[in-house]
């Protein structure tokens, strides 16, 4: 039985034909956007801080050891053959993630925080009879056991920017839904911890000619961090945003109502597939949502660009996806420690 997950769903509503190249092809760009890249680089090291400091690190050392992963994450990418210009924006990005990291940890701290993974039954919230065709599933990237049976979902989203509506949104967020709903589904509650980063706009100072006085060289990578550590402490509110979230009854259950619908869609449009429609009518484009994240990972194919294939490779199913158990869920929902 096929495991659905949240992006999946998040995809098909987003753009059928994204959700086609990406999960019935299985296509994935050999070259990760940049702010993937800086996403993954900033929930690594922040994993390293963690297992550093219940290893016996203070705080100071588990931020060390983070900021250290940091620059070899960096420099890992340095030798694997990315353009040019996106070498050249590297060294400045190690020194932001390991600046804003070390802020984040200062501001936060350290919790006990586990990955959890969970697939339970995808149910029909009119009938009460579970799908045939799918099982929910995905991977909770923080909980912690705030008591027994209840959960603190936190949930880190690293980000260019903090507005209002990102704010404004967060009480009928999807994946906080579901992660609650897995929660409620294995007889616990839950609270969600939403915390947004924002990686750091501003750059070094570039090198400048005066024609009265000596050039002035560009602003070393000391200066550079001196310099952003020091803004970054003056303005935490710019830098830092953090939300608690309670999901109510009535939320879940229109909540539940769209996914199932969802999931009937998707089910839908892959019978149109194997029925002869084609991929082109069973799923359609939608161009309006190409611009976001920084544009869509899939234009150059939905636009045709000679030789478009040949950018990505086919994947597995579900990568997020390492450790299901049989039970469908990891031991922490079994446990009743506080």
């Amino acid at each position: 039985m096929e495991l659905l997950t949240h992006s999946k769903r998040r995809n098909f509503k987003n753009c059928n034909r994204y959700y086609y190249h990406k999960h019935i092809e299985h296509l994935s760009p050999r070259i990760q956007k940049r702010g993937r890249r800086r996403g993954t680089i900033f929930g690594d090291c922040l994993l390293v801080a963690q297992q550093a400091w219940e290893g016996g690190e203070t705080l100071g050392d588990s931020i060390l050891q983070a900021q250290a992963r940091c620059d070899e994450a960096h420099a890992l990418l340095m030798d694997s053959g990315l353009p040019a210009e996106t070498m050249m924006e590297l060294d400045t990005d190690a020194i932001k993630i390991s600046e804003i990291l070390a802020a984040y940890l200062y501001r936060y701290g350290i919790d006990r925080r586990r990955e959890i993974e969970f697939d339970y039954p995808f149910v029909n919230p009119k009938s009460g009879r579970s799908s045939r065709a799918f099982r929910l599933a995905g991977k909770i990237d923080g909980m912690i056991v705030v008591r027994e049976k209840h959960a603190r979902i936190v949930e880190d989203k690293f980000v260019q920017q903090i507005q209002k509506v990102m704010i404004d949104r967060l009480p009928l967020d999807d994946q906080m839904s579901e992660y609650v709903d897995a929660l409620l589904s294995k007889g616990w509650t839950a609270e969600v911890d939403y915390r947004h980063t924002r990686f750091p706009g501003i750059n070094p100072k570039p090198p400048k000619e005066f024609k009265t006085k000596d050039n002035y060289p560009g602003e070393g990578a000391t200066e550079f961090a001196d310099r952003l550590r020091e803004d970054i402490g003056e303005r935490p509110e710019f830098y830092f945003d953090e939300q608690k979230l309670i999901f109510t009854t009535d939320h879940l259950d229109d909540y539940r109502k769209g996914r199932w619908r969802t999931g009937q869609d998707i089910l839908r449009a892959r019978r149109d597939l194997r029925r002869g429609a084609g991929y082109q009518d069973a799923f359609p484009m939608n161009p309006s949502r190409c611009w976001e994240y920084g544009g869509c990972e899939f234009i150059p194919l939905c636009t045709k660009l000679p030789e478009a294939r040949n950018l990505y490779e086919v994947v597995p199913d579900n990568p997020e996806l390492r450790e299901q158990r049989a039970e469908g869920v990891t031991a922490e929902y079994a446990t009743t420690e506080v």
